[in-house]
């Protein structure tokens, strides 16, 4: 709602809703609000911020479909089940 409302004009709604939705796996919804932030925004720090998220989203995105466990300091990938 923020980022629709009063502070449509601020770059930081549109950015962290960005952030949350890497956190929930949404990536796809990440990367339309990150190139929002980015477009509408160019000059801002959170612009500057967007670009470098998304050229890390994919990592991201990797790391979030293939999680690694440690076990007893080692590095374990994930079951598939």
């Amino acid at each position: 709602d923020a980022s629709m409302g009063v502070c449509y004009q601020d770059p930081a709604p549109t950015y962290y809703q960005a952030l949350t939705y890497i956190e929930l796996g949404k990536f796809e919804d990440a990367r339309i609000k990150l190139n929002e932030v980015d477009n509408r925004f160019p000059r801002s720090e959170y612009a500057a911020k967007a670009r470098m998220k998304l050229m890390n989203i994919s990592s991201l995105e990797n790391k979030y479909n293939n999680p690694t466990f440690q076990a007893n300091g080692s590095k374990m990938e994930s079951p598939e089940f």
